[in-house]
């Protein structure tokens, strides 16, 4: 299921990364965390907010945290994250598609999270 925000808005995205086996993955196993968020629907794949590939391990200081035990991922997405790039913005769209990749390396192990955003366009949809 897509999460839904409305563009140029403030949200708060919230995983908890898991091993294979269904145990959360402690911060201290983190040896890499990288974020990459980008529009599904244009030809160019429009990364957002310079967020491709960005690190966050082993600070995770600004906009993304993780929790000390429990696995828990807090992404609190900016207005830069949640806007529509497809257009200026397109008036026919009421909805533009985002996916969000989290590409962690845990004790040697690569683990991939990535979910759809939609992000709903404010200005008026006109047909």
């Amino acid at each position: 299921m897509a999460f839904l925000v409305k563009e140029r808005t403030n949200a708060q995205y919230k995983i908890t990364v898991k091993y294979e086996d269904g145990s959360p993955v402690p911060k201290a196993d983190v040896s890499s965390f990288k974020v990459t968020l980008f529009n599904l629907d244009d030809d160019a794949q429009t990364i957002l907010n310079s967020r491709s590939a960005q690190e966050q391990a082993p600070g995770f200081t600004g906009a993304i945290t993780m929790g000390t035990i429990d696995g828990l991922v807090t992404f609190n997405l900016q207005p830069a994250d949640n806007q529509i790039v497809a257009g200026s913005p397109n008036p026919h769209v009421r909805y533009e598609r985002h996916r969000l990749i989290y590409d962690v390396t845990a004790n040697g192990k690569r683990l991939v999270h990535q979910d759809e955003l939609l992000v709903e366009n404010t200005e008026t949809v006109t047909s």
